[in-house]
């Protein structure tokens, strides 16, 4: 893993925190009690696996990392110096999506300080040249093929 360095390290491992909270806040649901998803791992039925048609990503997020139609986006939001966005990748594993997210970042101008991929989960970080940050959750969902995706950029100069 790239060490973050500079002054914004305690506010990046911020950032990386809350994508990983935000990454587990789009999994998809398991069974409510043990009777309903008895014999699947985790308690995770077939109907709490499908992916629902999604929302559009924001503009703003598109522009900066444009991951196609890869991540069915289940929230996203954006405001003034600040975009959202959760969701999950079908068809895919946290392994396969990674180096397509960072062609993405390396497309959209972004230089990435840090990277930590532990094969069933990754943490991307990176800047560019105007000081805004990209934070990247990728982690292996409950369900087979999915993984749960949640995407920040921020810049924290029209924040303040």
């Amino acid at each position: 893993m790239l060490a973050p360095t500079g002054p914004h390290t305690p506010l990046l491992r911020a950032l990386a925190a809350g994508l990983a909270l935000g990454g587990a806040l789009t999994a998809c649901g398991g069974a409510a009690d043990d009777s309903e998803g008895a014999g699947s791992p985790g308690g995770t039925t077939a109907a709490d696996c499908t992916v629902g048609a999604g929302v559009p990503a924001p503009e703003e997020l598109t522009a900066r990392l444009d991951l196609g139609g890869t991540v069915t986006w289940s929230v996203a939001s954006g405001r003034t110096g600040s975009v959202n966005a959760s969701g999950v990748a079908t068809d895919s594993s946290t392994a396969d999506l990674l180096p397509t997210v960072r062609a993405a970042a390396d497309a959209g101008g972004w230089d990435v300080f840090s990277l930590d991929d532990e094969g069933f989960e990754a943490e991307l970080l990176a800047r560019d040249e105007a000081g805004e940050l990209l934070g990247v959750n990728l982690r292996d969902g409950a369900c087979p093929g999915q993984v749960l995706v949640a995407v920040s950029v921020t810049d924290y100069a029209s924040l303040s």
